[in-house]
């Protein structure tokens, strides 16, 4: 081997030395970094800028990998966390998903209305209402027999859903009777929010019917009413409409009276006696 090959051999092995140095160094220093850093973690991302009360779709979510360390407590760690959720500020793009830049969709939609009323917990369906189950909203009314409204018993709102069931509310009147109440919210349109708050104001009774929620079948104005006969109220009927009673004729009235006639004056004189014809008679003899 002559001495430029030995000097090209030399500068390999240096080469090789180095090359390994090299390594040794820079996954020291990785390692260093990551020792320091901590383990990375998957965060979530806006992948476009998004306005106040966005709906949040898949396309609105990227992922990253960052250091533990430097990731928020509160960043969401998977997309599907936050499918179905709305923004609750502007968020521009490529800001990390946190808990106070969304919240949870409004469960009232325009056009409805969340409304709450007693519910007598015995006429109820007691022990059997839950959050989301559907029900049928039926009042008695008890009739005005002098207006000629007869007592009638209606399906004042169907297909209403339920949001919430509240506890138990006792109550004593004067009497000491006790009525024990559940406060149930519903989820009605405006138009059906008004009908119950008229039907809780004025109705006698209100009661519950719990439906199937697979069951979308609504009854007609017809199928909603129940009127007992007008002329057997003691006995169930046909249900009639509503018939006024007729007013009764007026009485025609009286004459107004006429001034009285004069009474006979007692202190006039009275008249004087016819002369006796008999006494006539005798005068005429003699």
């Amino acid at each position: 081997m002559n001495p430029r090959q030995r000097r090209g051999v030399l500068l390999i092995s240096l080469a090789v030395v180095l090359a390994g140095v090299v390594f040794v160094a820079i996954s020291g220093y990785l390692r260093d970094v990551r020792s320091q850093l901590g383990p990375m973690l998957t965060i979530v991302a806006s992948s476009a800028d998004l306005t106040a009360y966005t709906p949040i779709q898949p396309e609105h979510l990227i992922t990253a990998e960052v250091p533990e360390r430097w990731a928020p407590p509160n960043t969401f760690r998977d997309p599907q966390e936050l499918i179905g959720m709305v923004t609750s500020a502007d968020v521009p793009q490529g800001t990390l998903m946190t808990t106070g830049l969304v919240r949870e969709r409004p469960s009232v939609e325009p056009g409805q209305r969340e409304i709450a009323i007693l519910i007598d917990a015995e006429t109820g369906v007691a022990g059997k209402l839950r959050t989301g189950d559907v029900v049928d909203i039926f009042a008695t009314f008890a009739g005005d027999a002098e207006a000629g409204i007869l007592p009638s018993s209606r399906i004042v709102v169907q297909r209403a859903q339920i949001l919430e069931v509240g506890a138990l509310v006792t109550d004593e009147d004067e009497t000491f009777n006790v009525t024990t109440s559940v406060p149930i919210t519903f989820l009605l349109s405006i138009a059906d929010a008004r009908t119950l708050t008229y039907v809780e104001s004025f109705a006698s009774s209100v009661r519950l019917a719990l439906r199937s929620p697979l069951d979308d079948s609504l009854l007609d104005d017809g199928q909603t009413i129940y009127q007992p006969r007008a002329d057997d109220l003691g006995r169930l009927g046909d249900p009639l409409p509503i018939r006024p009673i007729e007013p009764e004729p007026e009485p025609e009235p009286e004459p107004e009276p006429g001034p009285e006639p004069d009474e006979p004056d007692e202190t006039e004189a009275e008249p004087e006696p016819e002369p006796d014809e008999t006494d006539d008679e005798q005068e005429a003899d003699a």
